[in-house]
């Protein structure tokens, strides 16, 4: 037997492919099996555990946009033999309702949308990774086919692995009634493998018809990206101006070292709060913002999900329950620059143009000051306000937002900090446990012992964005009881 180039054969490598010991390339539209509100299905070991990764998925709509995808071998693969384009292939396509592939729409060019490369985190170099180098698209699947001038270290092609090879087969594993077509297949293997088969074919045939000899595909998986977006663009599609209370200060930016050209205001705005907020300064109270994330109305589906018969019980937010429910409203703290006469610059008829200023992880509102100077100048009020798990903390003296702590403000009876005054590690070690003073801004954004509520402390920023940018039309700053922004000039 020899090789496609028409070198001996003197070892077999296969791509692994078994889904009943958990065996798959990823993602993996397998793993969609078995859902009952369209979410992935993965096993997990602990339900409960949300800072395994597969539990995270568990709560998703599909896969990411810019995930890598990969697959393994049973030998080292020659980086030299993995081609793009050529011998690692990726399609756009089209599936039905019941997840077969029905059609190409396009191929993806290799090397521009997405690369083919050897794993970095596999010593072994038997994975192969293809990494998408322009974001695929939400809701929508495709198709990975590699084909079997892909080769070992020592020349060999890779083949199917023996569940692929079986369902690469294009007459029936099982007849009419049930039984199995081949004397070598037990009837419960080919009944539970026909399924698997006429996906694996839907799939070649779609690759054949796209120019890929049949014979020479060795793997093919479709996965399917979620909906990103959906939630986010639901919300905003219901959002309304909330209501913001701005009051001046006697200060101006020269406080922070800059041209007196701008005054200093401050303010609260009320946002709905799609995570949890602590009712109490117990650490059990407070540790809620570790372990919370955004859950939808039970079973609230929308057209035309709510008529397919899925779990009532529901509380995944996807693009089919795509509105997170609120868990109340936190009025939060706003730190703004006005120009003043010393900028040369006056109010024009519409008002003041906006600049809204959004800081960056570990940081705080204040940050805004930095650009303040540069916005007066040209005549730009700065709008600011801290993400989730963010704002002043006044136990830093090295924080310069302390002298804006709204607990010290005339705001303090209505208001908090979004840091919600945590006190839940030790800030000089970072271990886990208070030591008597307020957590740093922005110590718990990232969380990996629950990815969904850093996933979701991400999106609440965005959502509270979308609130103040709405909001921004009917900021009165003077207390003249008209608003004194440009809503149509927010950058």
């Amino acid at each position: 037997m020899n090789n496609s180039n028409g070198t001996p054969v003197n070892a077999i490598v296969t791509a692994r492919f078994d889904p009943a010991t958990g065996v798959l390339p990823l993602p993996n539209n397998l793993l969609l099996s078995g859902s009952r509100d369209l979410t992935l299905n993965p096993p997990v070991a602990n339900p409960n555990n949300f800072g395994d990764p597969f539990v995270a998925l568990s709560a998703l709509d599909g896969w990411g946009l810019i995930t890598p995808w990969s697959a393994s071998f049973t030998a080292a693969i020659a980086p030299s033999s993995i081609r793009a384009g050529d011998n690692v292939r990726m399609f756009e396509v089209t599936r039905s309702n019941a997840g077969a592939v029905t059609g190409v729409v396009r191929e993806l060019v290799g090397n521009v949308e997405f690369v083919a490369v050897l794993s970095s985190v596999d010593p072994t170099n038997r994975t192969l990774v293809i990494v998408p180098t322009v974001a695929l698209k939400e809701l929508t699947t495709y198709m990975a086919v590699l084909t079997n001038t892909i080769t070992d270290t020592a020349g060999n092609d890779i083949t199917p692995d023996t569940t692929y090879f079986i369902a690469q087969r294009t007459s029936p594993l099982i007849d009419a009634a049930g039984n199995s077509t081949d004397p070598l297949l037990p009837t419960s293997s080919a009944q539970a493998l026909e399924p698997l088969r006429q996906l694996t074919n839907a799939q070649e045939a779609a690759a054949a018809s796209a120019g890929v000899s049949r014979a020479s595909i060795a793997l093919s998986w479709a996965a399917t990206t979620q909906g990103a977006t959906i939630p986010l663009r639901a919300l905003r599609s219901v959002a309304q101006p909330s209501q913001a209370t701005i009051a001046q200060t006697p200060l101006n930016i020269s406080v922070a070292g800059l041209p007196p050209i701008a005054d200093i205001y401050i303010g609260v705005i009320g946002l709905p709060y799609y995570l949890q907020a602590p009712t109490g300064s117990s650490t059990a109270e407070q540790a809620v913002i570790l372990s919370t994330f955004w859950k939808a109305n039970p079973g609230a589906y929308v057209p035309p999900f709510n008529a397919l018969g899925l779990d009532p019980t529901s509380t995944n937010v996807t693009f089919a329950n795509p509105i997170p429910a609120a868990t109340g409203t936190e009025n939060v703290p706003l730190l703004i620059t006005v120009p003043n006469a010393n900028s040369g610059r006056s109010k024009p008829e519409a008002g003041w143009p906006v600049v809204i200023f959004g800081h960056g992880i570990t940081r705080n509102r204040c940050d805004a000051l930095a650009i303040s100077a540069t916005m007066a100048s040209q005549g730009y009020v700065v709008v600011a306000m801290d993400h989730p798990l963010h704002g002043a903390v006044p136990d830093n003296p090295a924080d310069a937002c302390a002298p804006f702590y709204i607990e010290n403000t005339p705001f303090a009876p209505i208001a908090r900090e979004r840091t919600f005054d945590v006190d839940l590690v030790n800030n000089a070690t970072g271990a886990p446990g208070p030591d008597g003073l307020r957590d740093a801004s922005g110590t718990h954004q990232i969380n990996l012992a629950s990815i969904l509520t850093s996933r979701d402390n991400t999106r609440q920023a965005e959502a509270d964005l979308s609130i103040l940018t709405l909001t921004i039309p009917t900021m009165d700053l003077d207390g003249n009881g008209s608003p004194d922004l440009d809503g149509s000039r927010i950058a």
